[in-house]
């Protein structure tokens, strides 16, 4: 991901935080992680999470979503959606 990007992206993520309290971000992710562009493999896990069961792909979503936003761990990492 380019550095504008991420630098457009954490403005994002500040701006939310202070409009929509009690919202949280793990400000870490953009220092331990490599961002990368590609929500694809994370699409893919709530596609197979999905198929293999119905009532399981709104908690792959959660999942992924509390490993982005708080977690700091990168939804694009194939270890961050096998955990």
């Amino acid at each position: 991901m380019p550095a504008e990007m991420q630098v457009k992206l954490k403005g994002i993520w500040q701006k939310i935080q202070q409009t929509l309290p009690g919202t949280a971000f793990n400000f870490d992710f953009w220092t331990v992680c490599t961002p990368r562009r590609s929500t694809y493999a994370a699409c893919r896990a709530v596609i197979a999470a999905r198929n293999q069961d119905f009532s399981k792909e709104e908690a792959m979503i959660l999942a992924i979503q509390q490993a982005y936003y708080l977690d700091a761990k990168n939804p694009a990492d194939l270890s961050t959606l096998f955990e």
